[in-house]
């Protein structure tokens, strides 16, 4: 298992942008915070995927769409 230590945490609460990071390999975890909104974190080094977010880049919409779902599905989990 892969140590967390001196990785930089990145939170978001675009659940559009979380997939697409998430699509591109990393581990994206939905956290409720005290006021009830939802947050993804994200652990490591996200900057040249950020890039690839902005510049546009390609993904498989199948697989881009699964993504948004499966989220969607842990963030009701998360809120009951």
């Amino acid at each position: 298992m892969e140590k967390n230590i001196n990785k930089p945490i990145n939170e978001f609460e675009d659940i559009l942008f979380a997939a697409f990071l998430e699509y591109r390999g990393h581990t994206v975890t939905p956290y409720k915070q005290p006021n009830g909104r939802i947050i993804f974190e994200i652990i490591g080094d996200i900057s040249r995927d950020v890039e690839a977010f902005y510049l546009n880049q390609q993904v498989g919409v199948l697989d881009y769409s699964r993504i948004i779902k499966d989220l969607e599905r842990r963030i009701k989990n998360i809120k009951k």
